[in-house]
């Protein structure tokens, strides 16, 4: 179970979960910042989505990691990731695992990853 202003509900590790008010994403868990930051510092104070700035880019490579690739081809890949599944993400969000594995396999197929 997962706290988020002081009710709980699970949030199930098939799928990230963004709550805006707290700018947290969940995947079962919360998702850790700070991995993502030691790769690369896009944005100190965190996370954010819907739009194609810092804090979305932090998100993008987080969950690249977060999803096993590693740094290198995280690193590579987030803006790109960030521009065609981070920035339409409304503001209450559940992004589906299946549907960043798929975005990760054409996108590393593509560049002969």
């Amino acid at each position: 179970m997962t706290t988020i202003l002081g009710s709980e509900y699970p949030k199930p590790p098939e799928a990230y979960h963004g709550e805006p008010d707290t700018r947290r994403v969940i995947r079962g868990r919360n998702l850790d910042p700070r991995p993502s930051q030691k790769a690369f510092n896009h944005s100190p104070d965190g996370f954010a989505w819907g739009y194609g700035g810092s804090g979305p880019a932090q998100l993008a490579l987080a969950i690249l990691l977060d999803m096993g690739l590693d740094e290198g081809d995280a690193l590579r890949l987030h803006q790109e990731f960030k521009n065609d599944i981070i920035a339409p993400l409304p503001e209450h969000f559940t992004l589906p695992i299946t549907k960043v594995k798929l975005w990760i396999s054409r996108h590393r197929l593509s560049r002969g990853g």
